[in-house]
Order: C-alpha cells, then structure tokens, then sequence
C-alpha cells in the first residue's frame, strides 16, 4: 500500500549527530517504511484522498467509524447499504437518515436500520489527515498532525544510530560499552504520539 511519507529527511538529520552522502538511501527508506508501519499501526489512513470503502454491518449495528477522517463534508459522501452487493442508486442511503462526526469519522445512523451482512455498506467519502508531507508537518489540515512526523523522525534516528547493534542489547564506543534497550523496540515519545491519532479499536475492520 502506497502511502505519504509522514516527514522528509532533513527533518531526520537533525537528530543524528553524522551520516554519510550514501545513507541518504538509507534514510528515506526507514522513513518510507516506519511510515507505513505506523499507518497500520493507529489502524487510519492519514492522506487526504477520494475513498471508496466496504463495511461489514451486524444486525442491529448503528455506528461505523470510518477509515480516512476528518472527513471533507464539501466533497461527495455516499453511503450505500446492499445485501446483494450491487450498490445501485435504490440502495443510496438518505443523508437525512444519519449524522457525521468529521473529526473522528464517526457515522451514526439515528433513522435507519441496517441491513446486515459481510461488506453491504459501500461508502464514498474524501477524507484524511493531509494531501502530502508538508501538510503533515505544517499541520496544515489537522492541530498537531507534526506529532506523527515526529514519531517517524525519532524511530528512524533511533534505529539509524544502533542499526549495527539491532541483534544485541549492547552498543559500544570509544570509552567502551553500554547496555540499551533492545534497539528495536518503539520509543514512548513515539508511542505516545501514535496513541494520539489510533482509530477507535471499536472499529474491527484493519487497514
């Protein structure tokens, strides 16, 4: 799954005290993959973009939490509800028939029952946290959207230092040798600010 790389590597550089013209490769790919990594892990998309998406509904169901949120209300929002899976127009539910949260995605359906069944909803919504790296670390779209370029920029550095000891809980220097953590273990900063932005366990479908 292609995504936006949630910061650049100048930013990363400013936490390591050297790196080589030829880490460069390095870097961006650690930045590329922890970012990717980290989508899954608060279980949301954070580009901003066009999506259309499929649902599993239970009976009796009167909430949905939406994958890429806030949610741009100015653009087209659909949502559609099908047993047979077609999602023609006779299956597009009323928009009077439920109530957005644009922050948390949150879909409440206050005037209408579901039908239930695997993937009977179809949604077509914009939504997501930025168009691009920039914004993520301009917090161009959403306060605080620079914490996930942080937590990117810290783990990448972290790993970066200790990439020749991963294997080993020991890094030397020149006075010697110091025990760590195991290197590859996330950082509370950057755990902490991953739980900022985790979509609602509540919602059990995964990226």
């Amino acid at each position: 799954m292609a995504i936006i790389p949630w910061t650049n590597i100048d930013r990363v550089k400013r936490l390591i005290d050297k790196t080589q013209p030829d880490d460069d490769a390095i870097l961006t790919a650690l930045i590329e993959e922890f970012s990717s990594a980290f989508e899954i892990m608060i279980r949301r998309h954070v580009e901003k973009k066009e999506r259309t998406e499929y649902y599993d509904a239970e009976a009796g169901q009167t909430t949905l939490i939406l994958k890429g949120y806030p949610i741009d209300t100015g653009e087209t929002f659909e949502i559609y509800n099908d047993t047979a899976r077609d999602f023609g127009s006779s299956s597009l539910i009323s928009s009077d028939s439920y109530s957005i949260s644009q922050n948390t995605g949150l879909i409440t359906f206050d005037r209408i029952t579901l039908y239930d069944g695997p993937g009977v909803v179809k949604v077509v919504y914009t939504g997501g946290i930025a168009e691009n790296t920039n914004d993520i670390i301009g917090n161009t779209n959403v306060e605080n959207a620079i914490l996930l370029a942080q937590a990117v920029e810290f783990q990448v550095a972290h790993i970066y230092q200790r990439r020749r000891a991963l294997g080993s809980n020991t890094v030397s220097g020149g006075g010697g040798s110091v025990t760590v953590d195991d290197p590859t273990k996330l950082l509370p900063i950057v755990k902490r600010n991953l739980a900022l932005f985790e979509r609602s366990h509540e919602a059990d479908e995964p990226l």
